[in-house]
């Protein structure tokens, strides 16, 4: 008879939760190599590529993201949840004409209409990390003030007297 042997390689799936286990306590280079580990053993996974993308944009690598969330939307075409951590990432690129095209890629595949409303608001308002203004590219029509790495409209916090405005 013979006997199974368990291989010494962790499946994706185990990365993958030390990836968002790491990444939901900030430590996003440890969850980055998580997921490029997770990747390694199953390379044109959508679901390992769109983590990768996602700890890739909260670390405002946003070219890398941005790669790793188009080769999931090609293997996944119907997947929303990658449309629209798409559309985030393209947001922060200052590359609005694509944003806004898979902002509506994810509204239209949305399953449900609570889901459907937010993305809406999202598409209306996006509230996304911009690239840092004092040593990359600020988006053309986010005339923005930074505070604590979130990007508000200048209209939203113009009463606040220690608000700090990029320069343009």
């Amino acid at each position: 008879m013979k006997v199974a042997r368990m291989s010494n390689r962790p499946e994706p799936n185990l990365w993958l939760s030390w990836a968002g286990a790491t990444a939901s306590r900030g430590m996003l280079p440890a969850a980055r190599v998580y997921a490029c580990k997770a990747l390694h053993l199953a390379p044109g996974d959508a679901d390992v590529l769109a983590h990768l993308g996602s700890i890739q944009f909260r670390m405002e690598r946003y070219d890398e993201a941005a790669a790793s969330l188009e080769e999931a939307q090609s293997i996944t075409p119907q997947s929303w949840t990658i449309a629209y951590l798409l559309a985030a990432t393209k947001f922060a690129l200052a590359d609005l004409a694509n944003s806004e095209v898979q902002f509506t890629k994810a509204i239209a595949d949305c399953p449900d209409d609570a889901t459907r409303r937010l993305l809406f608001a999202h598409m209306a308002y996006p509230i996304s990390p911009i690239r840092r203004c004092s040593s990359q590219k600020q988006s053309p029509i986010a005339r923005t003030t930074r505070r604590d790495g979130c990007s508000l409209p200048t209209w939203l916090i113009r009463s606040s007297p220690q608000a700090t405005t990029c320069a343009a």
